[in-house]
């Protein structure tokens, strides 16, 4: 962008109008979720994703208030949120520091899959409205984990 980065320009909008909802597209590099996230966007898409998964993340946060997530930036999160090695067996510690419930690690083990709303609600035996509930909790503990970072 020529005079205002993304995250910028995020951060102004949602000073301005409070009630927006925001879709941030990025490169996958760490610093710049935190950064996305603290600014206020509402959805982490890459910028190579596909265009039919750009269109259901702005139905999923125009119509359910929705939190999409590209799968590599879910798998980033869960990184960040239980450590570097997800399959390790210090997650449920790291987990429980950072607030996170069985189910949340579940629905974000199942996001950095690729999985969608749909099939991670039909595979847990919940709602896909339950789904998008856990990642918004997901999404604002990770904020928190990223002011504790910084």
């Amino acid at each position: 962008m020529p005079i205002l980065d993304g995250i910028e320009a995020i951060r102004i909008a949602t000073a301005t109008y409070p009630q927006i909802n925001l879709l941030y597209s990025l490169y996958l590099k760490t610093e710049r979720i935190f950064e996305a996230i603290k600014a206020g966007a509402n959805g982490y898409l890459l910028k190579d994703d596909k265009a039919v998964n750009i269109v259901d993340a702005i139905i999923n946060v125009y119509e359910h208030n929705g939190v999409p997530m590209s799968p590599s930036i879910a798998r980033k999160a869960m990184e960040l949120m239980l450590g570097n090695n997800p399959s390790s067996n210090k997650d449920s510690a790291n987990a429980g520091e950072l607030g996170l419930t069985n189910r949340e690690i579940e629905i974000l083990k199942e996001l950095s899959s690729g999985a969608s709303y749909n099939v991670i609600g039909e595979k847990l035996f919940i709602s896909p409205l339950t789904v998008r509930k856990h990642v918004t909790n997901l999404i604002r503990k990770n904020y928190m984990l990223a002011h504790v970072l910084k």
